[in-house]
């Protein structure tokens, strides 16, 4: 059985009036990787808002982030339909741009070319392990349509990767200071389930590590391909502005009242 306690929050994000706020620690679960044919493993933080959820939310942590990284995030919300938020935590790798140190992530990074192609085989894997949540949310009563995708930094990029190019319509996609990763693919890979899917992105205009300028083009690339992508600039570096925290509420909320 998984260890449940009541969360207790400090310092960024209080808890709104009235969330309730559970916390589940999960063991590690072995998921075969269908495009490599061998298994691997996860291990996930989850945050439930209420007893009984009906939409969930995939997120993932940025580059030597870890699952922890984001659970004060759902305490800071309002949501009009109880939520699981799921939080995986990155494999450790050795990054190639860090001279090899190992690091928890969601693939390798070769460089600061963002946008081209770098660990294809790493990216994958994550996409795998999306595949992987989703077929569990699915067996514990939500459906894949009412399951968001969230990804932060390096995150981010793997979260984009995988919501464009997944074969089951989502609930919606939310990058945060990220990139746009493998883009020459993206239209020849992406799938027309997702295309009316709305993209909430959200960057801080001093970020030093993956500029605003990136995002901004990112932005234009996706509206090309006719997404649908809302942008929204913090007074912030490479982080989760708590503006951010409140944008991402309401964008689920808009979602879920439709």
């Amino acid at each position: 059985m998984p260890w449940v306690h009541y969360l207790v929050l400090s310092g960024l994000v209080q808890p709104n009036p009235g969330v309730i706020v559970i916390r589940v620690l999960n063991q590690s679960q072995e998921f075969l990787m269908q495009s490599q044919n061998q298994s691997a493993n996860v291990e996930c933080i989850e945050v439930q808002t209420g007893e009984a959820p009906e939409y969930s939310i995939i997120w993932l942590h940025g580059l030597d982030g870890d699952a922890d990284r984001f659970e004060h995030v759902p305490a800071g919300m309002q949501l009009p339909k109880a939520t699981r938020f799921i939080f995986p935590r990155g494999r450790l790798l050795a990054i190639t741009s860090y001279q090899g140190q190992e690091m928890r992530g969601w693939y390798d990074s070769r460089g600061e070319e963002f946008g081209m192609d770098q660990d294809r085989e790493g990216i994958e894997e994550t996409f795998e392990m999306y595949r992987f949540l989703v077929d569990r949310e699915n067996e514990r009563g939500i459906p894949t349509e009412r399951i968001f995708f969230a990804g932060f930094s390096q995150g981010g990029a793997a979260n984009y990767f995988s919501a464009l190019r997944y074969p089951k319509k989502i609930a919606g996609i939310i990058a945060l200071s990220t990139y746009l990763p493998f883009v020459n693919s993206i239209a020849g890979e992406r799938t027309t389930e997702n295309q009316k899917t709305p993209i909430l992105a959200g960057h801080g205009a001093n970020d030093r590590a993956i500029p605003l300028t990136i995002g901004e083009n990112d932005r234009e690339r996706l509206i090309g391909l006719g997404y649908s992508v809302e942008l929204k600039t913090y007074d912030a570096e490479h982080n989760v502005h708590p503006d951010a925290i409140k944008d991402v509420g309401a964008f689920m909320s808009a979602i879920m009242e439709k």
